[in-house]
């Protein structure tokens, strides 16, 4: 990858044992030339993008989230990602896959390999499929290849044996992000536990999800709310909360946390999508990690709260 470092697994959106296999690989610059993600469609394209631009980050930890090549993914105009996408259940068609080909004969723009996401392996049409199928065999040098399928059954099994698959659930693993000391222990009068955090923070999502008015007053709120917390265990919770809203929505019941408000989970799940869940997770533990760096809290927060309107393409 060229980086200094990799930002620690517990940053990544999804964890699970294959994944950290994964995550071990890219940080020894071992990255595989073609992985194919699986799972639900939403999960696997935001995962994905989330993947590309950890591979494109020119920031020292990967992903910066402030470096040009970051920018430039958050603003879908990377000139080395390229993607192929089957919106509406259509299939990726052969002229799409012959487009990234003829890209892929390039040069990239910067340091970091050139990087192809191309969606629904498991609807490919068999000329598109055969296609692609020739530059998995051959691989352009510094190139990546990130191919996505809801179930590995149905892709060609050609494409199979030569790309590394990933699955995106977290299985028996446990979120390996325990809590802080200030979030299990209370010395004072007011309840600094995580079920005191827990509370204002699963109000101030209920209001996210549905509030069609959405601006920074949501910023201005979550201070409001929390006010007598640190934020940075604030956001810490946040995290937990909305990992917990896609267990539940992925059906991992297992994994669950916060299982006592299972209720406010049911009902916030259904306004908000895999995918979506996935952004908004990376957003947050991005401005957790600026505000433990000290970097102004009210401003990372409003600037977290419009990142997290243009997910949900919100004006």
């Amino acid at each position: 990858m060229g980086v200094t470092t990799l930002r620690p697994f517990t940053d990544w959106p999804i964890q699970n044992p294959a994944l950290q296999a994964l995550y071990e690989e890219v940080r020894d610059e071992r990255t595989p030339h073609a992985i194919l993600f699986v799972g639900p469609a939403a999960v696997t394209r935001a995962f994905a993008e989330f993947f590309a631009k950890s591979l494109l980050c020119t920031g020292t930890e990967a992903p910066c989230g402030t470096c040009p090549s970051c920018h430039q993914m958050e603003a879908n105009n990377h000139p080395d990602f390229l993607q192929v996408l089957s919106d509406d259940g259509a299939s990726v068609k052969a002229a799409q896959i012959e487009q990234v080909q003829a890209r892929l004969k390039l040069r990239g723009h910067g340091q970091r390999p050139v990087v192809y996401l191309i969606e629904g392996m498991d609807k490919l049409t068999a000329v598109a499929a055969n296609r692609l199928l020739k530059t998995l065999e051959e691989p352009v040098s510094s190139t990546i290849a990130l191919l996505t399928a809801e179930n590995d059954g149905r892709v060609l099994p050609t494409i199979l044996s030569r790309a590394f698959l990933y699955r995106l659930t977290s299985g028996d693993s446990v979120w390996d992000d325990p809590l802080p000391d200030s979030l299990l222990h209370s010395d004072s009068e007011q309840n600094l536990s995580f079920a005191g955090v827990l509370k204002p923070v699963i109000q101030w999502t209920q209001h996210l999800f549905r509030d069609g008015d959405f601006t920074l007053r949501f910023a201005a709120d979550l201070m409001k709310q929390t006010e007598s917390y640190n934020i940075e265990d604030v956001l810490h919770v946040l995290i937990v909360w909305l990992r917990d809203l896609l267990h539940y929505r992925l059906e991992e019941h297992e994994s669950l946390v916060c299982r006592e408000f299972i209720q406010d989970m049911r009902v916030q799940s259904e306004s908000v999508s895999e995918g979506q869940l996935l952004e908004v997770i990376s957003i947050v533990m991005e401005t957790k990690r600026r505000v433990g760096s000290h970097v102004a809290a009210r401003l990372n927060v409003e600037q977290m709260c419009i990142r997290i309107r243009e997910v949900f393409r919100i004006v």
